[in-house]
């Protein structure tokens, strides 16, 4: 049942991290702040993980077609 339609092209996009699929994704800041962090440290994927998966997120974000505005559908 679709209650609630916009016309025009859709575009979906869905990230999720469920199960430890990518361990933990810590910034620089986060990284061997505490000492009750040890444990994610040695699953994380390292240092630079979050910064990176920012940045490129930032940048997917940046290069990705605007949407029309709704007055223009």
């Amino acid at each position: 049942m679709n209650v609630f339609r916009i016309p025009g092209p859709v575009f979906n996009l869905l990230f999720g991290l469920a199960n430890d699929a990518f361990d933990y994704i810590l910034t620089r800041e986060d990284f061997d702040s505490f000492k009750r962090y040890a444990y994610i440290l040695r699953t994380s994927l390292g240092e630079r993980t979050g910064d990176i998966l920012v940045t490129e997120a930032l940048k997917l974000v940046d290069e990705s077609p605007r949407p029309e505005p709704l007055a223009a559908r």
